[in-house]
Parts: C-alpha cells; sequence; structure tokens
C-alpha cells in the first residue's frame, strides 16, 4: 500500500521475479563463453589493412554489446511481466467519472414505518437511494444491505436497484450498527468477490434507541480507526485536514473511508404507543414478560397497560379483547409537554381465567402515524398443578398452605393446594394423584397409606415426608415403609442452639440453587432438634442421598430417594425436622424455620417448585430480543410432528427426545399457538414489539454520537443534496491499482521486434566490390 499518497509497487507472484531475476545473467554468459576469436592468417604487413581490421572489430563490438542489452532487456520484461506487478496509491482525486463501490446499509426496524407526507420512513430513504443510484456512473457497483439480515453482495445497478424496491419492515430485526460492524470487518479481510473500486457507506436510519447500541459504536469506532492506519493516514491528519467537497459549503476531512448517515427521523413526531402489558398484584403491577409460570385455574386477574404519548395532547380509548370479543374499554388522557414523551397507566375491569389458555390483545382505537406499536398482544395460561397437604391436623398444614396460596396468586407457582387429615388421603389417593404430596405431621401411617404412598412415587409421584415431633419411630421402620422411605427413624436429638444447616455441594443442587440467586445465606437457618436416622442400603449403595444437613456432627436434614421406572420419576424428600409450628404452651421449636424466608415462603416455593421440575414457561415474549420457547408433552418422542399457527405458521417433527421446543428467528408479533397433529396438546404465547424499538424521543441519537461514531462530517439531513462520487475522490483519495501484465506483454512483443530487426540488420552480408581483391579478416 502506498504511504500517504505515493506510489508503490507490489508483486501478485514475487516468486517467479526473484528466480527470473537470476536468469538475466544468462545472456551475459552465453556471450563470454560463445564469442568467436579472430583467427590468425598469414598476410602481409600492410599498414592499411591492419587499420582497416581494428576499426572492423570496434564496429563489430559495439553491435553485439547492442543486441546483449536488447535480449536482456527482453528476457527481463517477460520475467517482470510473469511476476504481475500492480502499482498503487497515485493521486488522491479520481476522475470525475471514475466507477465507485457504494454500500447502502438500510434500517428496516418497526419504527422506519413511521408515515409522514404519505410515505413510510423506508420509503423515503428507498427513494433517496434511488436516486444516488441514478447518478453513479457506469460500472459502479451496489450492495443493498438490510439491517434484519446483514447479508453483503455487490451487483451492477439495475440489480441493486431491484434489490432496493424489495426492502420491507423486519420486525425482527437488530440495531443497524450490527449490519456497519460487519462491513467493516470484511474490510479488515480483503474479498476477491468485493469490487476493486474506491467505497462509500451510506446508512439510512432514524436515530431510535432500538436502532443503536453503544457497544457496538464503540466497537466501530475502533474499527475505523485501524482501518486508517492501514491506510497510512495519521489520525491527526484525519482530525484537522480539512478540504471543500463543494456542495452548499460542506466541507471534508483529509482522506477516510467515507460514512455517511442519513437522518431520516420524524423532525416533530407525533404518536401514540402501547409500550407494555402488566398483571396486576396488590398495589403493583409484573409486566407479563417477567412472568415465570403461569396462573392459578379459575384465578381473577386484572391487566394493565402503559401508553405513552409524544408530540400532541392524546384523548382517545383503548379496548381489551379476550379472544375476539371486546371485553372492556377505557378513555384516557395525556398532555406531554413540548419537545418530550409522557406515559400513563390504564387498568381494565378483572376478570376469571376459566380455561387451560387464554389469549387476547389490547388496541387503541384512534388511528396512528405508526400502527405497530397501537396493539399489544397477551396470553395467560392455567397450570393445574395440584399440591395436596396432609397432616393430623389442618392447623399444622398452615404455614405451608398460606405460602403456596400467596405464591400462587402472585404468579410465582400456580398450584392448586388442598388440605387433607390422615383418615383423607387414603381414600383421595384411590380416586386420583395429585403432582406434589406434601405429609406435614403423620404420627402413625398404616400399612395401607404406606402401599398407597408405594405406589404414588413408583408410577412416577413427588412426595415431601416431614417427620413430626410426635411420630412412632416403629410406625416409620416397618417393610412397607422402607418402600418408600430413604431411611429408619431412631430417636430424637437436641443440638446446640447455634446448629445452622450446611449444604454439602455449597448450594450447586437445584433444590437450594434458588438461595443463591436471592443472595440468601442458609446458614441463618438454625435446627434445635432432629430425628436421629440410619440410611437404608441396598447392597454396598445407600438408598438415599443427603441434600442438607446440620452442622453439628453432620446430622442429616434433608434426604431423597428416586424411583426410576417406566412410567416417571418419582421423588421422596424426607426432612428429618418438622416443617410446622404450634402455639400451645407445651410445645418446644424444633427449628427457626417459621421466620420469614425460612419456611414462610422460600422453602415451600423451593421444595415444591424442585419436584414440579418447573422451568418457567413463559407465555409472553420480545420479538427480537428473546427466542420463545413452549414446553413439550411428556410423550413427546422421536417423531412427534407439531403446527405453529399465528401470523407465522410452520410445522416439523422431533428428531431426538427433547423438552422445550424453540422458535427463532419469528418476524412478525402477535398470538401463536401449537399444537400436535392428533390434537392431543395445545398451548400458545404472545410476541411484541420491545418498546424501545418506537421511542422517537426518548433515548434518541445524539449528533455527537453519531459524529464521533462515523466520522466529524457523517451526519447529513435526509434531503441533503451530496455526490457519491465527489465524495470518493475526496475522502477516500486513492486511485483504483493498476495492474501492469497487460503493459509488460506489450513492450516485450516491442523489444523481441526490435531485437529480431536489429539482429538482422547487423548480420546481413556485405558484398564486396568486383575489381577489389582485398583479403577478408574474421573477427570477433
Amino acid at each position: 500500500m502506498a504511504e500517504n499518497g505515493t506510489m508503490g509497487l507490489t508483486w501478485l507472484v514475487p516468486t517467479i521475479t526473484i528466480v527470473g531475476s537470476a536468469l538475466l545473467a544468462a545472456p551475459i554468459i552465453v556471450h563470454l563463453l560463445f564469442r568467436q576469436k579472430p583467427k590468425r592468417l598469414p598476410f602481409p604487413a600492410l599498414r592499411l589493412i591492419q587499420q582497416r581490421q581494428r576499426t572492423l572489430i570496434r564496429k563489430l563490438r559495439l553491435r553485439h554489446l547492442l543486441l546483449l542489452a536488447l535480449r536482456i532487456l527482453l528476457l527481463g520484461g517477460a520475467i517482470i511481466a510473469l511476476g504481475r506487478p500492480i502499482i498503487t496509491g497515485g493521486s488522491r482525486l479520481l476522475p470525475t467519472n471514475n466507477p465507485i463501490a457504494a454500500l447502502l446499509v438500510f434500517d428496516t426496524s418497526a419504527s422506519m414505518g413511521y408515515q409522514l407526507e404519505g410515505q413510510t420512513r423506508l420509503q423515503k430513504a428507498q427513494a433517496l437511494a434511488t436516486e444516488y443510484l441514478r447518478r453513479l456512473p457506469e460500472g459502479s457497483k451496489v450492495a443493498v444491505v438490510d439491517s434484519a439480515e446483514p447479508t453483503i453482495q455487490f451487483r451492477e445497478r439495475k440489480e441493486a436497484q431491484v434489490v432496493l424496491e424489495s426492502l420491507q419492515i423486519r420486525y425482527h430485526n437488530r440495531p443497524v450498527l450490527y449490519a456497519v460492524r460487519e462491513v467493516l470487518r470484511r474490510l479488515q479481510q480483503p474479498d476477491r468477490k468485493w469490487p476493486d473500486l474506491p467505497l462509500v457507506i451510506c446508512i439510512f436510519s432514524d436515530r431510535t434507541a432500538g436502532s443503536w447500541n453503544s457497544g457496538l459504536a464503540s466497537e466501530i469506532r475502533e474499527l475505523r480507526a485501524e482501518l486508517a492506519r492501514n491506510l497510512q493516514l495519521p489520525t491527526d491528519e484525519l482530525e484537522s485536514r480539512q478540504e471543500p467537497l463543494g456542495h452548499e459549503g460542506l466541507t471534508s476531512p483529509a482522506p477516510e473511508l467515507p460514512i455517511l448517515y442519513f437522518d431520516l427521523a420524524p423532525p416533530r413526531p407525533i404518536n401514540v404507543a402501547i409500550t407494555g402489558i402488566s398483571l396486576v398484584i396488590g398495589e403493583g403491577a409484573l409486566p407479563l414478560e417477567k412472568l415465570p409460570y403461569g396462573l392459578g385455574w379459575k384465578q381473577k386477574v386484572q391487566l394493565q397497560v402503559e401508553v405513552r404519548g409524544v408530540g400532541a395532547p392524546v384523548d382517545t380509548e383503548v379496548e381489551l379483547l379476550l379472544g375476539e370479543q371486546v371485553y372492556d374499554v377505557k378513555r384516557f388522557q395525556i398532555q406531554p409537554p413540548e419537545g418530550q414523551s409522557k406515559a400513563t397507566t390504564v387498568r381494565f375491569r378483572p376478570f376469571t381465567i376459566e380455561a387451560p389458555m387464554l389469549q387476547g390483545r389490547v388496541r387503541l382505537k384512534s388511528p396512528d402515524m405508526l400502527d405497530a406499536d397501537t396493539v399489544r398482544y397477551w396470553t395467560l395460561v392455567a397450570q393445574q398443578q395440584r399440591v395436596w397437604l396432609v397432616a393430623e391436623q389442618a392447623a399444622d398444614t398452615q404455614i405451608w398452605r398460606n405460602a403456596l396460596e400467596t405464591l400462587s396468586q402472585h404468579g410465582l407457582l400456580p398450584v392448586e393446594v388442598s388440605v387433607f387429615t390422615t383418615e383423607q388421603l387414603a381414600a383421595a389417593l384411590a380416586k386420583e394423584s395429585p403432582q406434589v404430596l406434601c405429609i406435614l405431621n403423620v404420627s402413625r401411617p398404616t400399612e395401607e397409606l404406606w402401599q398407597r404412598l408405594s405406589q404414588y412415587v413408583k408410577l412416577g409421584g413427588r412426595l415431601v415426608l416431614a417427620l413430626g415431633a410426635d411420630l412412632a419411630p416403629a410406625a416409620y421402620n416397618t417393610d412397607a415403609a422402607a418402600e418408600v422411605l430413604p431411611l429408619r427413624v431412631l430417636v430424637p436429638l437436641d443440638l446446640p442452639l447455634d446448629t445452622f444447616v450446611e449444604l454439602p455441594d455449597r448450594g450447586t443442587h437445584p433444590l437450594f440453587s434458588a438461595y443463591r440467586d436471592w443472595n440468601t445465606d442458609l446458614s441463618v437457618g438454625r435446627v434445635y432438634r432432629v430425628w436421629q436416622v440410619e440410611l437404608l442400603r441396598k447392597g454396598e449403595q445407600p438408598l438415599g442421598l443427603v441434600l442438607a444437613r446440620v452442622s453439628h456432627e453432620a446430622r442429616p436434614l434433608v434426604i431423597e430417594r428416586y424411583f426410576d421406572s417406566p412410567h416417571g420419576s418419582g421423588r421422596v424428600l424426607v426432612f428429618t425436622t418438622p416443617l410446622y409450628r404450634r402455639t400451645t404452651p407445651n410445645w418446644s421449636d424444633w427449628n427457626n424455620f417459621h421466620v420469614p424466608w425460612q419456611t414462610n415462603f422460600a422453602l415451600p416455593l423451593v421444595t415444591v417448585r424442585y419436584l414440579l421440575q418447573a422451568q418457567g414457561q413463559r407465555s409472553n415474549w420480545l420479538l427480537g430480543e428473546e427466542t420463545p420457547s413452549v414446553l413439550l408433552p411428556g410423550f413427546a418422542e422421536p417423531g412427534f410432528s407439531w403446527e405453529l399457527r399465528g401470523p407465522e405458521t410452520r410445522s416439523g417433527t422431533l428428531e431426538h427426545r427433547q423438552r422445550e421446543l424453540f422458535f427463532d428467528k419469528l418476524d412478525r408479533y402477535g398470538n401463536y399457538t401449537v399444537r400436535d397433529l392428533q390434537e392431543r396438546w395445545l398451548c400458545g404465547f404472545s410476541v411484541n414489539l420491545p418498546p424501545h424499538e418506537t421511542e422517537f424521543l426518548d433515548g434518541r441519537i445524539s449528533d455527537d454520537e453519531i459524529r464521533s461514531t462515523f466520522g466529524e462530517f457523517s451526519l447529513l439531513e435526509a434531503d441533503s443534496p451530496v455526490e457519491l462520487v465527489e465524495l470518493a475522490r475526496t475522502r477516500l483519495g486513492q486511485a483504483p491499482p493498476l495492474e501492469l501484465l497487460p503493459w509488460l506483454l506489450m513492450l516485450v512483443v516491442v523489444l523481441l521486434a526490435v531485437e529480431c530487426w536489429v539482429a538482422n540488420r547487423f548480420y546481413k552480408p556485405e558484398t564486396a566490390p568486383e575489381d577489389e581483391h582485398v583479403g577478408t579478416v574474421t573477427s570477433p
């Protein structure tokens, strides 16, 4: 590469040039080895003849040296031509009609659908780009890049025009800076498919927060600086030197890669947008995108929406639709300050979830400049997970019952809680089975109950069994009990008052990992009494795994046993200390688990969630930022066929067993349903635009941010007149590389012709005069 605009020479095949240089000595060696020596002939010593001989020898030597030089030049020219030299650099100003390469990057996100003067912002960008393409010289190459899918391919102008006209709004999109970064990275790795022409990059975007990314902007600045170093353009020169561009007083910095940002943002945007839907919980609200599980069966819920107005006063109505039926209509007003946006919340009438899945939407009744953000979709799922609590006295279930019902009401753990006494449990298990069964205090389980429990866990049931204060060890040490429990119960043990809970694996087990996520230390839990137990074994292997223990003598506190069968994976969690608390005078606490965030909420939450293996089946997603997914049913084996219905349709068949089904690159927002082809299973989800995608004022990208990223003179109004060829001439400043191979081949042909003519001319036989009888002398 030429330095500071000077010319340089590079070789495509330098090896041939180096090896061929040694061959230049061949003509000289041949000349020296095979030159003729004069023959000595006896001749009268005539002085005139001797002088004639010396003159002829000098003349012949000059002719031989001239031919030798021509042949060396001929061979050297052929060797240089095979090395394929290229001249780089040259004049900083290109001819005015020199072809260029134009790379046009278009923001096709939802905000570019804003209507102004009868056309969207994307249509305005297409019209501008069409005019620029019309002015490009013949031979120019153009690449049209979509921000949603930044594929870079240079085409002829007519082909690029077809691609340009096919651009549409893509709701699953990326910040436009992704495409710019990809272009600059490709420039650092030369691609033979790219045209060898001066390059100009044009960006068409609207300065919304969704089109920008600060981390990408910093990376682009670094890439531009590195490209400047590769072009041997000093940074101080780039910052200080300016040359007139010749268009309405615009100036340009010293030669650099031209990047232009055409600002298509509406100058005074007027917009009303629904930015979010939340579930009302008490006095607060939880965004539906953050609702990790479903809701309870027949639970009464209330939704609220956030609406943001900008540019003008708002007085309109918003509708809540359940399915396709309008359920509630609310009127609202917004008075946004001049040049600012303002938001308000609207709450709808509560309704009851009476189906496993309920979908709907919220929409504005008045039309808007941007339709994409006037509607928002939602999906609510009622997960019927049954949890049974069992105790001899119903009061012993009160702590866990209050915790689970509260968690369900807040959408943190959707369960239906039922309470049974010991006498009711066996009969209830004969009719149906819960997902989780919690036996909190049963002092003397019967043989029939142990048999029911054994059948329950071996069919995939999940059992929590806490050893109560009044239990009879003999009732827990029978053969029937050994079919369920992983231990034998011995005697109660008193522990020091400072005995705390220990986790053998530092809390990495899924049962307790939530405590680590909450940054909660379980060692604050105190255990004053436990039942001494002995683990049962099958051969050398214990039947249970200790998940938690107490600090004093490492006594087991929580023990787990697995039951694997074709019907499912059953589990039993045994707590060696009671999980209830009484207020009677003769009661002594076995632990402090009744303290908030020990048993009151956290322990029931993590225990039941672990046994349910709840992975958090979300039903509401943001388009482009997350990949929607659904949990597959238990009968989904390889070969299971599914179908997605909604704004987009898809179908497929499972190739291997998997728990979730992911739907990447969905391009349209709305309500979706997923079902199997036999209609045994149905679920759904909703996809909405990220709220920042259509924020025209909040988070708007500043002029300084754009100029610091793309260059001091990069920011232009959409209608600013500019000539792309002139930019290439004044900002890039490098003439296209010139390969010398054809010119050298022409020179070789000319030298060959000259060498043949000179050789024929020099060695043409001379005819002596008839009347002259003079002897000749052979000379070298």
